[in-house]
């Protein structure tokens, strides 16, 4: 059993339903949160730095769309314990969507890829304004409501970055040409080399 079942100030709040996912850094459990029944991620950071940075860069993102939303963190001044992030649920990323796709033999719809390359603009962008730079974008970390919004999971960020307008500018058009040459190799080259029989919607 994983120490954050035996958490009296997480079993307070929250019903710790299962682990789905970790890494050296962290462990991820689907829980629920007693007050409102509202099913939430709960993030259990390993190292105190790097959660204290995802801290800041959420906190600094709350009001984009396309960020996945913090809703409260859990931490003890001593450092005994590891730090907690209660995040928006999104049971989904892309690279599973993709995986599925391709296994169903059913493809993505254009429609779907148009929308999530807006909206993957839209968080990246969201991350330059206020300084912060996605360092690990790629399908594990975008993930996919219920209703079909994209996400950027910040899980490994650069913030209190500082440069003049011009730089800004020049980043700005730097990254947005990455991410869409990302993109439109994934778009034209996967969803082609499908073959599907599905029609795309437009």
């Amino acid at each position: 059993m994983w120490s954050i079942h035996n958490r009296l100030d997480i079993i307070a709040k929250y019903e710790v339903l299962e682990r789905v996912g970790f890494n050296a850094y962290s462990d991820v459990y689907r829980a629920r949160r007693l007050s409102d029944n509202l099913v939430v991620a709960l993030n259990e950071v390993h190292d105190y730095q790097s959660a204290f940075c995802k801290i800041e860069d959420l906190e600094i993102l709350q009001n984009s769309l396309n960020v996945v939303i913090l809703h409260e963190y859990l931490w003890w001044e001593d450092g005994n314990k590891d730090v907690v992030l209660v995040l928006e649920y999104l049971r989904i990323d892309l690279a599973r969507v993709v995986r599925e796709a391709k296994r169903d033999d059913c493809g993505i719809g254009i429609g779907d890829l148009k929308r999530w390359m807006v909206q993957i603009l839209y968080g990246v962008d969201a991350c330059h304004k206020n300084g912060i730079v996605f360092r690990d974008l790629k399908p594990d970390n975008l993930l996919v409501s219920n209703d079909g919004v994209l996400k950027i999971a910040c899980s490994n960020c650069s913030s209190g970055l500082a440069w003049s307008s011009h730089e800004a500018e020049f980043l700005e058009t730097k990254y947005v040409i990455i991410v869409s040459a990302f993109l439109l190799r994934f778009i034209f080259f996967k969803w082609l080399t499908w073959h599907t029989n599905c029609t795309p919607s437009i």
